[in-house]
């Protein structure tokens, strides 16, 4: 997330939180560290929900009330505020010989595969024409890295 426009990342970076975290504050992007991603289709946006667990909000208002709009706090950047974020971009894991844009039809097959819950031929047909809707608005690049840096650095070009 930067400038208040989100990349949507690969799948499997959950356990790597700690190592991305730094790498992508480096080139001016923030994590949006949730359980699972949720995505507006009809919108294409990004939706960071409400926080599970109670806390005040006065003490993050008080903190984001500095000059700058918000407070580092040590190595973290600002949190992301739940809220709708319009989707720049879209990375999804390929092969090195297919990095960067992919068709329409490379993108639907690459991303079908990570959507959970396609359990009849009817849900198939609706996920793929929200895919298909979704893919239609968003650039939907192939991706591939072998280092954290590597990532930082594919997210800050999607965003450029």
């Amino acid at each position: 997330m930067a400038d208040g426009r989100a990349v949507l990342l690969p799948a499997g970076l959950a356990d790597h939180v700690k190592q991305l975290q730094p790498r992508f504050a480096k080139v001016g992007v923030t994590l949006v560290d949730t359980p699972e991603t949720l995505v507006d289709p009809a919108t294409a946006e990004l939706v960071v929900p409400e926080p599970t667990i109670a806390f005040d909000a006065a003490v993050l208002d008080e903190i984001d009330a500095g000059p700058d709009g918000g407070v580092k706090l040590g190595s973290e950047p600002p949190w992301v505020r739940p809220g709708r974020y319009p989707l720049a971009s879209w990375l999804l894991v390929r092969d090195p010989d297919t990095v960067g844009p992919l068709s329409p039809g490379i993108a639907l097959s690459s991303a079908l595969g990570l959507v959970f819950g396609i359990d009849t031929m009817e849900r198939t047909v609706e996920v793929v024409g929200l895919l298909t809707g979704l893919i239609e608005r968003v650039a939907v690049t192939g991706a591939w890295y072998e280092s954290p840096e590597d990532l930082a650095q594919q997210v800050r070009a999607a965003l450029s």
